[in-house]
């Protein structure tokens, strides 16, 4: 948990983001000609060795497989994870269980995210994410 003290950022050791904690927003998903928007809460599980993303929506939640910090070309830390997603009760019958790709990028004041997502070929989805940091996880 050291790795995420703002002091190794400020003085150059460590140039790794440290995105843990809860993120709340919006989710647009885009099916089928139709633009829908949802409520989502994001939630970053951060180490020194691991990443670790959690979606949650009123119609289903997902959990990543694998993902990756890596800095675009403008020096911005981007958040990239493929993941499964599992419907819940009581969400339309079109929505069902389903993998998929974010790509996420933290502001310059990293306290907002955004990006892009994609589904599986089965559900032919794909949306953007809009989402501002509620709390910090520290440890």
């Amino acid at each position: 948990w050291v790795w995420k003290w703002p002091l190794w950022r400020r003085i150059g050791v460590i140039k790794t983001d440290s995105l843990s904690g809860k993120w709340r927003g919006k989710l647009e998903s885009y099916w089928n000609g139709n633009a829908i928007e949802r409520e989502a809460e994001l939630t970053i599980r951060q180490t020194w060795t691991s990443i670790g993303v959690s979606l949650e929506t009123d119609y289903s939640c997902s959990n990543s497989v694998v993902g990756a910090m890596v800095e675009d070309q403008q020096g911005r830390s981007r958040l990239i994870y493929t993941y499964e997603n599992h419907a819940k009760p009581g969400a339309a019958d079109t929505m069902h269980n389903h993998q998929g790709t974010a790509w996420l990028t933290l502001t310059r004041n990293g306290q907002s995210i955004d990006g892009e997502y994609y589904t599986g070929r089965d559900r032919m989805t794909c949306g953007t994410m809009r989402l501002v940091k509620l709390e910090t996880d520290s440890k």
